[in-house]
């Protein structure tokens, strides 16, 4: 498969600004969605997924719980398939030119004839690859209507809070959805609160004490302002810490520890190469370096070998110092890391 997109000019003038068509964006695209495979794995790993019912010429959301009539108009949505189905895996990949700290998740829609989800509006960007099927679009930007009809291998991108409407033409209809974050101001400041409660000590608390008392009483002295300012100063915490924290937070339900000895560590990344887990979001800024929202603190020397790494996402132990090879068995024992590139369908 290749993504067949003018990727400087898709930045510089679609990226976050406008919608754009791409028919046959996807070369070599062959879509192998099972409906039963994909409903079986998400009941048995009770993972999350949505279904919309047509009623009265509205779209609304049913319970996952209650079954689908056989005449109903639906789209049934599965999440995170990124994670499980190779697939999904592999055109996330294609898209080289946005960071990895971005992603979201790819989304896999499955409509019968006229099935939707009504007309939306997402807070990320999302490209939309069209699988089996076929699907017509309608963009709602600058006042007027784009309507685009999807085939196999067609891609639509879709800018944040662009209103758009997917409609199913066939009876089988199935859209991949690969979104990438736009962080807003009121999300950022919903987790920065959190942030900052779990950073307070509740064991050590310091008391203010008076060392000069204005003739003045309704003068607020400067030493209380002094204490106010210091005690409330996160400045420092929001660029060492909240930035790559919030940046690289992931679902940690996806994520369970391993056990592997060193040594058993050091002799598989002799046989295969070691990889990236695709649930796993990186980054590095200064002389920080974040993944999954912890911060690791590493040596100058260690940093070179982290970014090369976590820039191919596959890295072959040749030479490594003994210090990076500590590192990476640690990233690994925390399901960080993994040995495996293949997944279940």
């Amino acid at each position: 498969m290749k993504f067949k997109l003018n990727k400087r000019l898709f930045l510089k003038n679609f990226w976050e600004k406008k919608a754009i068509f791409i028919p046959k964006g996807l070369s070599n695209f062959e879509d192998n969605f099972i409906f039963s495979d994909f409903f079986n794995y998400t009941i048995k790993n009770n993972l999350d997924h949505k279904v919309y019912i047509k009623e009265k010429n509205q779209y609304r959301q049913q319970l996952t719980s209650k079954s689908i009539l056989k005449k109903s108009v639906f789209a049934h949505l599965f999440f995170k398939t990124n994670h499980f189905h190779q697939l999904s895996y592999e055109l996330l990949n294609l898209i080289t030119f946005i960071p990895d700290y971005l992603i979201d998740d790819v989304m896999i829609s499955h409509s019968s004839l006229n099935g939707s989800v009504g007309k939306h509006q997402d807070n990320y960007s999302v490209f939309l690859i069209q699988g089996k099927g076929c699907k017509e679009w309608r963009i709602y930007q600058d006042n007027k209507i784009f309507k685009f009809m999807a085939h196999e291998g067609d891609v639509l991108y879709v800018p944040p809070n662009v209103f758009h409407y997917g409609i199913s033409k066939t009876d089988i209809c199935n859209t991949y959805s690969i979104g990438f974050r736009s962080p807003d101001t009121l999300t950022i400041q919903e987790d920065f609160n959190n942030f900052i409660f779990e950073k307070l000590n509740s064991e050590k608390t310091n008391f203010f004490k008076n060392k000069n008392f204005s003739n003045i009483k309704s003068l607020l002295p400067l030493d209380i302002l002094k204490f106010f300012q210091n005690q409330l100063d996160y400045k420092s915490l929001i660029y060492s810490d909240f930035i790559g924290h919030y940046l690289t937070t992931v679902d940690v339900n996806f994520l369970s520890k391993k056990s592997m000895p060193k040594d058993k560590f050091i002799a598989r990344c002799r046989e295969n190469p070691i990889y990236v887990d695709q649930r796993s979001r990186v980054c590095f800024y200064d002389d920080h370096f974040f993944i999954n929202g912890e911060k690791i603190n590493i040596d100058a020397q260690s940093q070179v070998m982290m970014k090369k790494f976590f820039n191919e996402k596959e890295f072959r132990i040749i030479n490594t110092p003994s210090v990076d090879i500590e590192i990476l068995h640690k990233l690994y024992l925390k399901s960080y890391l993994t040995f495996k590139r293949t997944f279940n369908f």
